[in-house]
Formats: structure tokens, C-alpha cells, sequence
């Protein structure tokens, strides 16, 4: 990739790459904040990067550092241009980027801790899997049983799905889909296994947010406030924005793309490692944009607001999509995220 890196947002992000086009990027962005009323932190910095970067920190609303370990990723400033076949992404001046740092994903196990809270209260582990669920659809590069499903129907099983039985799954595999006995992909009862079954798959939201913090309170009451608010809270909210920057055109999320799988436990790693290991390759060979998500720096848009009580006919109003802001929001849900997978590890490891 070409343009600016970011200096050090967090742990995940690397250091700045120096260059007369990084600086031209930087200053250019900048410039087009000021003119069109966008906030800009951190003026007095040295250089036009880390105004940059103390931008999207600021934005990221996260107090304290940024949490690390699951989401390996870099936020990148990159030139003008198209971005792959599939992203059709043009800008005037530069792209806002966020990119997996390695090709192969981070996978997270918590099956035990998901059954642990859910034999301490029925529905308290199902609730948390909701979270994560939305989670899943709203943040680019996370993938849990939905998602997979999604690809297994995409790069294994054509029409078939998790709901057929494995007999006839087998026969249209072989009659139509050129499979042999000994070739035979993972079947829908082994891939339900593997993802967790029912609950995994489609997980409601059994509790509220009052039974929720009461239920957890046997696991810590600092752990149940954080935990309560993330997932009923906090992530959701994040996850309803980022679904309305996927209704822009200033926006390209890359779908067949994983940063993070979320799994029960590692029975069905290596074939899930085959499917992205498909999905990168196809991706490499056509030329698709590898970013996970890419964003304008900002787009003047125009919207019809919700109507008054009063019927009278409104004009459409001017609105700035900020893309500097959307990439820290999608920042923020990782965070969120992976805090709420750090409190389940605390959670397996008590007695």
C-alpha cells in the first residue's frame, strides 16, 4: 500500500513511514477538516501524522489505552485512486484504510465460559452471544457461526445449508457438486458441532439489562457492571452506526475478509482455516481491495430528516460524513469487543 501509516495509535499500529507523499497526504486532509468544519486535535504536534492520530484518538472515545491482542490491524491515509475490482473507490484526495496486519486470523475460544454463564442462569451466556452476534454483521473482519455458515454456503456447499441432514447433504454434494466419499466436505450436523449449535448460530437476547447485571453478579460486581454495559450497552450502539456507514457510498467494508473467529472451542479450525485461506487467495487473484473497511475522508451528503409532527413538506438538509470518525468508531467496537472477550477469559478462569 502506498501514503501514510499513522504513528502509534495502539499496540496494533505501527509507527509512521516517513515520505514526502505521506506529508502531502497528511496536510491535505487536514486542510479539508478546517475548511469544512471538522474537529482537528492536537494542532500544536510536531508533524501533520500525529494531529492525525490524535484525531482518531480522541474520536475513538476511549478512555485509557486502546485494548489489545485480538485485533491485529493498521489505519493507513493512503493516495487517491481505484482500490481493487471489487471496491470501485474513488477520492479526491486520499483514502482512510484499516487493514489486517497478517494474513491468517486470530481465533478465540469461549465455549467454556459461555456455558459456564449459562449453567450459573439460563439465557445469561445466550445474551452475551447475542452481543457478539451483533458484533459480527456490524464490524469488519469478525466472524462467528453466522458468518461462517455464510462462507461454507459460498465456497463448499452451493445451495445446501447448516439445516439439512447429512444424507442428503452427501448426495447433493457428490451428484451436483462434484464431491467424492473420501472428499467430502465438513457436513451440516459436523458444522453445527463445530460452531455451537442453535444458539450460536441465531442467539436471542434472553435478558435485560437488569437481569443481565443481576445474573453476573456471582462472577464480581466490578466484572458484571462492565460486562452488562458492554454488551447491552455500549457495543450495540457502536454497532448500530458502523450498519449506517455501510448505507454510504463513502464507505467499502470488505465482507469475505476475517481479523478475528469466534468459535466454542478448536474442533473445527482447520477446515475454517481452509475456507480463508480460499477467500484470500481469490481475493489476491482478482485484485480486491484487502482493506477491511475504507472510507472517504469526509463526502457532503444531503438528507430528508424525519418528519414533524406537524405535516409540512422539508427540505433535504446538508450533513458531512466524517470518514476520520468512522474508522475511530470502528476502532472503538474492537475495543469493545475485545474487552468483552477479555472479561469471559476472566470469567472461565474462576473457580
Amino acid at each position: 500500500m502506498g501514503g501514510l501509516t499513522l504513528p502509534k495509535l495502539h499496540g496494533a499500529i505501527p509507527t509512521e513511514i516517513s515520505s514526502a507523499e505521506a506529508h502531502r497526504l497528511a496536510m491535505g486532509l487536514l486542510r479539508e477538516r478546517c475548511n469544512v468544519g471538522l474537529p482537528v486535535r492536537g494542532l500544536s504536534a510536531k508533524t501533520p501524522a500525529e494531529v492525525l492520530r490524535r484525531t482518531i484518538r480522541a474520536a475513538t472515545r476511549v478512555r485509557g489505552p486502546m485494548a489489545e491482542g485480538s485485533f491485529d490491524v493498521l489505519i493507513a491515509v493512503e493516495p487517491e485512486g481505484h482500490h481493487g475490482e471489487g471496491s470501485e473507490f474513488f477520492s479526491s484526495s486520499a483514502s482512510i484504510a484499516i487493514y489486517c496486519k497478517h494474513e491468517q486470523p486470530t481465533f478465540r475460544y469461549i465455549g467454556k465460559a459461555i456455558q459456564k454463564l449459562e449453567d450459573s442462569h439460563q439465557g445469561l451466556g445466550e445474551t452475551v452471544l447475542s452481543a457478539i452476534a451483533q458484533a459480527e454483521v456490524a464490524l469488519p473482519g469478525v466472524v462467528s457461526a453466522s458468518a461462517l455458515e455464510s462462507f461454507m454456503g459460498m465456497l463448499r456447499w452451493s445451495e445446501l445449508d447448516s439445516s439439512f441432514a447429512d444424507e442428503e447433504a452427501k448426495r447433493i454434494l457428490i451428484d451436483e457438486g462434484g464431491y467424492t466419499e473420501d472428499s467430502l466436505p465438513m457436513l451440516p450436523s459436523e458444522f453445527r458441532k463445530a460452531v455451537g449449535g442453535e444458539m450460536w448460530l441465531k442467539p436471542k437476547s434472553r435478558l435485560n439489562a437488569t437481569r443481565l447485571k443481576s445474573a453476573l453478579l456471582p462472577f464480581g460486581q466490578v466484572l458484571a457492571i462492565e460486562l452488562a454495559a458492554i454488551v447491552k450497552r455500549h457495543l450495540p450502539k457502536v454497532c448500530r452506526q458502523i450498519r449506517t456507514f455501510n448505507c454510504s457510498n463513502s464507505v467499502f467494508q470488505g465482507y469475505y475478509h476475517c481479523q478475528l473467529c469466534i468459535l466454542p472451542n478448536d474442533s473445527g479450525e482447520g477446515e475454517f482455516l481452509a475456507i480463508f485461506d480460499d477467500i484470500y487467495n481469490d481475493r489476491m487473484n482478482s485484485g480486491e481491495d484487502s482493506a477491511l473497511l475504507r472510507c472517504l475522508p469526509y463526502e457532503a451528503c444531503r438528507t430528508t430528516p424525519a418528519p414533524r409532527k406537524r405535516r409540512t413538506k422539508e427540505e433535504p438538509v446538508a450533513t458531512t460524513f466524517d470518514g476520520l470518525a468512522a474508522a475511530a468508531t470502528v476502532l472503538r467496537g474492537y475495543h469493545l469487543l475485545h474487552r468483552l472477550l477479555h472479561l469471559l477469559e476472566l470469567i472461565e478462569n474462576q473457580p
